[in-house]
């Protein structure tokens, strides 16, 4: 989390609910430019987190999503999170429905993946379509866009 937290502040956007018991990250990826930090971030992230003998299957995973990603500026909603015992209280939602409507007249796509049903159902029950899916990493992995 510490990773994906430093990412998205220095590369995107980190939205927090009113009672900080759900937040969202976005990624810019037209902003983010391989740096020094970055590069360590990475390592640090593959020896304390990853475990190096797993790096080779988190970078065919990257290759899947990134092969799915617009070669146009786009936004990537890569984290979305409510505390457990806060889930189904409507908090997500109205987090996720302050970020669509901040971005609405934004000419960038929203993109994001999902491995489970219930994240897909809930993020095309809020409007975004699915446009792909796989099994190519031995579980589900869907590919959702907004706009």
């Amino acid at each position: 989390m510490e990773y994906q937290f430093d990412v998205a502040l220095r590369f995107g956007e980190i939205w927090l609910s009113d009672d900080k018991r759900g937040c969202i990250l976005l990624l810019f990826p037209e902003k983010r430019k391989q740096s020094l930090s970055l590069f360590l971030w990475e390592i640090k992230l593959a020896f304390y987190c990853i475990g190096l003998r797993n790096v080779p299957k988190v970078l065919k995973r990257e290759s899947q999503l990134k092969k799915k990603h617009p070669k146009v500026p786009f936004i990537h909603f890569w984290l979305m999170a409510v505390t457990p015992e806060s889930q189904s209280k409507g908090i997500g939602q109205k987090l996720l429905l302050e970020v669509l409507e901040k971005y609405k007249n934004s000419a960038k796509p929203f993109y994001l993946e999902t491995t489970t049903i219930n994240n897909l159902q809930f993020y095309t029950k809020n409007g975004f379509k699915l446009f792909d899916h796989t099994r190519s990493l031995n579980y589900p992995l869907y590919f959702l866009k907004f706009k």
